[in-house]
């Protein structure tokens, strides 16, 4: 097995993201292919992609992640900008988990 020379480059953005998103109760688990994050949130588990926003390479998934996207036969990789992305992405997914939800 041949290792990396360096590590992974980390987007800045992504503590403040998983800090939120463990905030509101997720498990968050680091990876570096095929996206950055596998996120765990009421049973479900989703990809997420933390990019940082204002950068040229944080406007888009880039070429490895989007060929994977397209062929990929589970949830789409989310990308999230910052705690603000992840906190609406969150409340968002569990607004409409509770309007489905019978009482």
């Amino acid at each position: 097995m041949v290792m990396p020379k360096y590590a992974p480059k980390r987007d800045l953005s992504e503590k403040e993201i998983v800090n939120a998103l463990q905030g509101l109760g997720c498990t968050v688990h680091r990876m570096d292919t095929p996206c950055d994050l596998l996120v765990g949130f009421r049973g479900v588990n989703y990809l997420v992609e933390a990019k940082t926003a204002g950068t040229q390479y944080g406007k888009k998934l880039n070429t490895n992640q989007t060929e994977f996207n397209a062929s990929w036969k589970g949830s789409k990789i989310i990308m999230l900008h910052s705690s603000v992305d992840a906190i609406d992405w969150i409340v968002g997914l569990a607004s409409h988990s509770e309007k489905g939800a019978k009482p």
